[in-house]
């Protein structure tokens, strides 16, 4: 797609964590019962060094956000323990932004962790997901936290036994697993989530402008045409004034002689 100046001066520097990202690209859809509407936002993976060798880094930004600094709202990895032995997540999943929660940005991030790994790592081992009991949380709340995050990474395969076992005080962690056993969440199967087409829709909306701009101009020299008219009309309205002023006086003035 070629750009004209106009069109390049609607682009802006790359923010903070642009390069050497990959981006993709997710509409969240607006939850049930949420306050806040749909949201554009990016999915950046690179590979780093790690001290035992190349990891993935994941980050999750609002397309949304004015700052050119793009602070995340999440971020993910994936990476090597020890030998024969990856992690696939930071520890911190935390979404900072309470309005995107619950939309599956989770997934997306778990995704990446788990295909890097599935990629690079294929017989590998996977270090558990320990879930941690809060100090202060009730039986009841315990029950129902646990089951939601189990549910969570669940579907991803891991599996935790019925009554789980606590290998530290308030840690529980899932079963021994390995990377091939892990099964990324299907897109499809997160209806709050749609990925789209950036090159694409980026040629729409440029398309777009630009057929605003030729229709502005259209209206432009339309109602130049018409204002030009506009002004022959007055000026033959004028000049028919005339006529009918001299038309009524020369016909008044022959009135009077024949009334004589």
């Amino acid at each position: 797609m070629e750009l004209s100046d106009d069109d390049t001066s609607l682009l802006e520097p790359p923010g903070k964590w642009t390069p050497p990202f990959a981006w993709t690209f997710f509409e969240l859809l607006e939850k049930e019962g949420g306050r806040a509407g749909r949201t554009l936002i990016a999915l950046g993976t690179m590979e780093a060094s790690g001290d035992l060798g190349p990891k993935l880094v994941a980050r999750v930004v609002d397309v949304g956000e004015t700052s050119s600094q793009l602070p995340h709202v999440m971020t993910g990895e994936g990476r090597i323990v020890r030998p024969g032995r990856v992690k696939i997540t930071s520890g911190d999943v935390m979404i900072h932004r309470p309005e995107l929660r619950g939309r599956g940005l989770g997934y997306l991030v778990l995704n990446a962790s788990i295909e890097w790994a599935r990629l690079h790592h294929p017989d590998a081992e996977v270090e558990p997901i320990t879930v941690v009991r809060p100090v202060a949380s009730s039986d009841e709340e315990w029950l129902i936290e646990f089951a939601k995050l189990t549910t969570f990474y669940g579907r991803f395969g891991f599996l935790w036994r019925s009554p789980p076992v606590e290998n530290e005080r308030r840690h529980y962690p899932s079963d021994p697993i390995t990377v091939s056993a892990l099964r990324p969440v299907q897109e499809g199967d997160l209806p709050l989530i749609r990925r789209i087409d950036m090159p694409a829709s980026l040629t729409r909306i440029l398309d777009r402008l630009h057929q605003g701009v030729e229709d502005r101009d259209r209206l432009d020299a339309l109602g130049k045409a018409l204002r030009s008219q506009r002004e022959k009309w007055l000026l033959a309205g004028y000049r028919l004034n005339w006529i009918g002023w001299c038309a009524a006086l020369a016909l008044g003035w022959f009135a009077a002689r024949l009334s004589m």
